[in-house]
């Protein structure tokens, strides 16, 4: 008996809940320009790294987060899971002075991963980034030595 009224309750609560908040019909404009524009507009950082997704998965690449591999991205040119990522994407103010140890370091990384960098340069003044690819040179041994 004691069920059967929690279950009652239960579906009475669960109802309320669907129709005042999952079935909104608003299929104003407003509503989609609302879901376009970023959440933290005042975060650098963020602004900078959601224009270079934006821009990135535009051009029809995938992209996970990089984190495990001390970047902002990994991007893929096929889905993920089916080949590996080419690039570590970091993402740079291009008011902010890059570190060289962080340079070098990025790229070794890359170099033991086999993928290259890429670097997404971002502009206070514009939403597209550009983009510098580089990777760590290892010069062949020669074998007759």
């Amino acid at each position: 008996m004691a069920d059967e009224f929690l279950t009652k309750k239960l579906d009475g609560l669960l109802d309320g809940f669907y129709q005042s908040k999952l079935f909104i019909d608003d299929t104003r404009e407003e509503a989609y320009e609302e879901m376009e524009r970023p959440p933290f507009p005042k975060s650098s950082v963020f602004r900078i790294r959601l224009n270079t997704f934006r821009d990135l998965w535009r051009r029809g690449y995938y992209l996970t987060c990089g984190l495990k591999f001390g970047c902002d991205y990994l991007a893929y040119e096929s889905i993920p899971g089916e080949d590996h990522s080419k690039w570590l994407v970091k993402c740079v103010d291009s008011q902010d002075a890059l570190s060289s140890l962080d340079l070098i370091a990025l790229s070794r990384l890359s170099s033991q991963v086999k993928k290259h960098v890429l670097l997404a340069i971002v502009s206070p003044d514009t939403l597209s980034p550009y983009y510098i690819e580089y990777s760590w040179w290892k010069p062949q041994r020669s074998q007759n030595v």
